[in-house]
């Protein structure tokens, strides 16, 4: 498993202790602003903004989602998969594992930005938001809570209502279409992690979770008690728990932050029925942790595969292709 610097590690935790969400609204302004209300209150933003920069992957993924084009993207989470994705696309994502625990407010002066956006760390905001909207108009995009909420507070906040109806409508589609699979064939899935040493399962409130809960599959109990601990987001497991975990399907995260060795390497998990019958497989964690549109699409490519029998689920390198599927089904549905 590849180090990540420990700032980053920091705002992964952060991220997955459960930041609120919230409905957003967003109105044209006669002055040629956009009013938009978020977790944070309400900014005015530029009608014409030209400028957006975004100060981790999250934002930028879920930017490029409803059509806008960030100036520049920070690399505030390290995550590896949306610098692929993003870079593919043409727009570099410049390595700042600090940047939302401690904004380099020069760096993102220097960018010239109309518009900041951020995916939101929590508590942390109250420190860095005045910093943040002192350089100019920032825009806060929720992380935990309804997985539909990102890519709507990006379309509204842009004037992009549309184009984040259309995306949104097409998830929702592969939704219903999986629902109806699982209705017939009923499928229990364990979600399986270890972060930092931390080995545990997404908590019910994390977006992945809900996701697979909103596509009619079940978990194991002890997967949906309620989180406790560091994270609002996490069920901590142990390596004697680990039996409880047992499912048709056990999926372990894998990638980035997530050391699926931690997980697999257990006597325990190798006990696991599913294990023994070799139905486990790994996935991209950041992908699983939700938080993006992508995130949503990918699941639900994910989901579907298992579903269908199929482990063999998505890769880092499938990065560029499933955000090019998801661009397409949008455009197609817009």
């Amino acid at each position: 498993m590849r180090p990540l610097p420990r700032a980053a590690a920091a705002l992964v935790l952060l991220l997955l202790a459960g930041c609120s969400g919230g409905t957003v609204a967003a109105a044209p302004e006669p002055a040629g602003t956009r009013t938009v209300t978020h977790e944070r209150g309400t900014v005015e933003v530029p009608a014409d903004a030209r400028s957006v920069v975004a100060l981790d992957e999250y934002a930028g993924l879920n930017l490029l989602t409803v059509g806008v084009r960030p100036a520049a993207v920070f690399g505030g989470l390290s995550s590896e998969l949306a610098a692929t994705v993003l870079g593919d696309a043409g727009i570099a994502v410049t390595p700042a594992p600090t940047m939302i625990t401690s904004p380099d407010l020069e760096a993102i002066a220097a960018a010239a930005p109309d518009v900041i956006v951020l995916t939101s760390p929590g508590s942390l905001l109250d420190t860095t938001y005045p910093q943040l909207s002192a350089v100019a108009p920032t825009v806060v995009l929720p992380f935990e809570g309804d997985w539909r909420e990102p890519v709507r507070v990006a379309g509204a906040a842009f004037g992009a209502e549309d184009r984040a109806a259309a995306v949104v409508g097409v998830l929702e589609d592969r939704l219903a279409a999986l629902r109806e699979v699982t209705a017939r064939q009923p499928l229990e899935l364990s979600v399986l992690g270890s972060f930092q040493d931390m080995l545990y399962s997404p908590a019910p409130a994390n977006p992945g979770s809900r996701l697979v809960a909103d596509a009619g599959i079940t978990r194991p109990e002890p997967e949906l008690a309620a989180a406790a601990g560091a994270s609002a987001s996490t069920v901590p497991v142990s390596a004697e728990t680990l039996p409880g975990h047992d499912a048709d399907v056990v999926v372990v995260l894998g990638g980035s932050i997530y050391d699926a060795d931690a997980v697999t390497g257990l006597p325990t998990f190798a006990a696991l029925t599913a294990a023994r019958a070799g139905r486990t497989t790994i996935a991209v964690g950041e992908m699983w942790a939700g938080g993006t549109a992508l995130a949503t699409w990918w699941v639900l490519d994910d989901l579907t595969a298992l579903t269908g029998g199929e482990l063999a689920l998505g890769t880092v390198d499938d990065g560029p292709a499933r955000a090019a599927a998801l661009q397409v089904a949008a455009d197609t549905a817009g």
